[in-house]
């Protein structure tokens, strides 16, 4: 476990080598999501963006399971997504 500092405004570093572990570059985003055991984790756009190509590919790929259903937009789809990820999150926080 790395060891870091919160300066006066809020600011943390993150080591160099979780850095270079986790391929951060100066400039790139990341997201930040508190557990409810006070855990923190940081997710870089790049992750974020794949964990949304993966949803995409899934329901892509299975796509004729939903043949008898009424058609999907988009918005129904980020609301089962959305609903997904909500039942995971409580899974994991149990």
């Amino acid at each position: 476990m790395k060891k870091t500092k919160i300066s006066s405004k809020g600011q943390i570093t993150l080591p160099a080598s979780v850095r270079r572990n986790l391929q951060i570059l100066t400039g790139d985003v990341l997201y930040v999501k508190e557990s409810a055991e006070g855990i923190v984790i940081l997710e870089t756009e790049r992750q974020v963006k794949e964990k949304k190509g993966s949803a995409d590919r899934a329901i892509t790929e299975t796509g004729g399971i939903w043949k008898d259903k009424a058609p999907m937009d988009e918005k129904a789809i980020r609301k089962m997504r959305e609903s997904d990820l909500k039942r995971l999150d409580d899974l994991y926080n149990e």
